[in-house]
C-alpha cells in the first residue's frame, strides 16, 4: 500500500491551508478594539473601511448588523458607514446575511493585513518612545 504520493500530498496542503486560515482568524486585535457597554469601538485612527474590517474581524465568525456597525462607528456619518459595508459586500470581502455582515476569507486576510500594519506601527512607536498621536499644528 502506498501511503505517500499525490493523495497524501493533497491532504498535507489542505491541512496547511487550514492552519493558515486558523492563524488568520486568530490574529489578535487586542488593544485595537474595546467593548464598552456592548458596543465595540475600534480605537485606532483609521479610515472607515479599515475600521469596519477590524470591527468585523473582532466578531468573526459572528455577523455584525449594519445597526451595530453604525453604533460602533458613531462618530462617523451613518450613511457613509452603510455605503462602505455595501462596498465590502460588493467586493466580496464581506457577506451580507440575515443577521448582518460577516467577513469572507478574503476579508479576513485583508483585515489581518491591516491589523498587522497597525500592530507593527504600535510596536515601532513603543520602541522609540514617541507618542502615537499626531500633534496638531498651531
Amino acid at each position: 500500500m502506498d501511503y505517500g504520493g499525490a493523495a497524501s500530498e493533497r491532504n498535507w496542503h489542505k491541512m496547511e491551508e487550514a492552519g493558515e486560515l486558523i492563524a488568520l482568524v486568530q490574529a489578535p486585535v487586542g488593544s485595537l478594539v474595546e467593548d464598552i457597554g456592548g458596543v465595540r469601538l475600534v480605537l485606532a485612527e483609521v479610515p472607515i473601511r479599515t475600521e469596519l474590517l477590524i470591527l468585523l474581524h473582532s466578531r468573526f465568525p459572528q455577523a455584525v448588523s449594519a445597526k451595530q456597525s453604525v453604533e460602533s462607528l458613531s462618530r462617523r456619518d451613518p450613511a457613509r458607514v452603510r455605503k462602505i459595508l455595501r462596498e465590502l459586500r460588493d467586493k466580496k470581502l464581506a457577506h451580507e446575511g440575515q443577521e448582518g455582515y460577516q467577513l469572507t476569507q478574503n476579508g479576513v486576510r485583508l483585515a489581518v493585513e491591516e491589523i498587522k500594519k497597525l500592530k507593527s506601527a504600535e510596536l515601532m512607536t513603543k520602541g522609540t518612545g514617541k507618542a502615537s498621536r499626531r500633534r496638531k499644528r498651531r
